[in-house]
């Protein structure tokens, strides 16, 4: 097999996979949730709390789809379609340099470097998709609370402060 044969296999590889990841739809309780329920109106904490806890992701599966399947297909799992593809055009991208054939040693060494910094990343990110997805839901059911200091005449005291 030649090398525009690979490189051609290895691309429409990633592009049907990422095609498929994004477009999986939503389970049938997220689809039933989202039709029924505005973002938290008239649900009580601790309804949001549990449906919160019950939608909320680890970041634990996306990492290992990274690790040891294709970097960059977990973030398609906790709706990290930027930083997913990014990392799966990277990939590609880098790989295509480093099996260049008419490639100098010079451009290997800096195609290698990128897929080392393309992986590291890919190890990274879906802890970070994760955590925007967990916020993002919490923002939705309505549990994003602060703890504010305040000034009055009887000395510092500590106020909650929910945000809609």
């Amino acid at each position: 097999m030649n090398f525009k044969t690979a490189v051609c296999r290895y691309l429409t590889v990633a592009v049907f996979l990422s095609c498929v990841c994004s477009a999986y739809p939503a389970s049938k309780n997220e689809q039933k949730e989202q039709a029924s329920q505005p973002a938290s109106g008239g649900m009580s904490f601790e309804r949001s709390w549990l449906m919160y806890n019950d939608a909320k992701k680890s970041p634990l599966g996306p990492f290992l789809i990274n690790f040891f399947l294709v970097n960059g297909l977990g973030n398609y799992l906790v709706d990290g379609y930027l930083t997913g593809t990014l990392i799966l055009v990277g990939q590609v991208y880098f790989m295509v340099i480093f099996q260049n054939t008419t490639a100098t040693d010079a451009e290997k060494s800096m195609a290698a470097q990128g897929l080392l910094v393309v992986a590291i990343l890919g190890m990274i990110t879906p802890f970070t998709d994760t955590a925007a997805y967990n916020k993002k839901l919490k923002k939705k059911y309505g549990l994003i609370t602060s703890v504010k200091p305040t000034n009055d005449l009887n000395g510092i005291q500590l106020a909650l402060e929910k945000r809609f």
